[in-house]
């Protein structure tokens, strides 16, 4: 058995690998592919291609449909049914679905990579004067009322709600800390994976759209 992991979720996962006392080899994709699923896609190919293992376990959600279209030659994969990494921080899908689509949601892997939000008013000041600068950002996200950093036991949430704060002044939206875990990633690594939680996908198949349209809210 084998573990392929975004680098965004390195934390719970390793977190939860502890707890579980999992010790499967893990594959981390860079999480800045996510930027670009059909690469993203072309990369997760590759590697189920090349596995010489019997089972694979996607610490993934569908992200973007980056998932959609991948095919096992020999592996099975086991993956969350779920949008992107959020019900997996917050525990379930269905505790996602009840938060709405109006937070923006972070961990502290959410701002690992160059690119995140907490730096993207930067990138936009490098490239337009202020006035327009703070204008994109605040189109880019005029349809959130306020941030969440997602309590996963991983790392330290205050410190977390600091590194996003300015942004957060900059748009008006109040940040709150709430509660998460590493349950849904214990479960993935340990299983059972029952059908409404875990997309199980044999050998010689492989996911679909309808697998993607099934796994709830994404945030965008």
């Amino acid at each position: 058995m084998v573990i392929i992991a975004c680098e965004t979720l390195r934390k719970e996962l390793e977190l939860a690998m502890a707890r579980t006392g999992c010790a499967y080899p893990v594959i981390w994709v860079e999480s800045g592919l996510h930027e670009f699923p059909e690469k993203l896609r072309a990369h997760l190919q590759k590697i189920i291609d090349d596995l010489e293992h019997d089972t694979a376990l996607l610490a993934f959600g569908f992200c973007g449909n980056s998932a959609v279209g991948l095919n096992t030659p020999r592996a099975r994969l086991v993956m969350p049914r779920a949008a992107d990494c959020i019900p997996l921080f917050l525990g379930s899908v269905e505790r996602r679905e009840r938060m709405g689509n109006t937070t923006y949601f972070f961990t502290e892997g959410y701002l690992q990579g160059e690119r995140n939000l907490a730096t993207e008013y930067g990138h936009y000041a490098e490239r337009y004067d202020p006035e327009t600068a703070v204008w994109l950002i605040r189109e880019m996200m005029k349809h959130y009322e306020r941030f969440a950093v997602i309590d996963t036991g991983a790392f330290d949430p205050a410190q977390v709600a600091g590194r996003i704060s300015a942004v957060a002044e900059l748009l008006e939206l109040p940040v709150e800390i709430v509660p998460g875990g590493v349950e849904f990633f214990c479960e993935l690594l340990s299983g059972p994976w029952p059908d409404e939680r875990f997309l199980t996908v044999e050998p010689g198949g492989s996911i679909t759209l309808e697998d993607s349209l099934n796994a709830g809210l994404s945030q965008v």
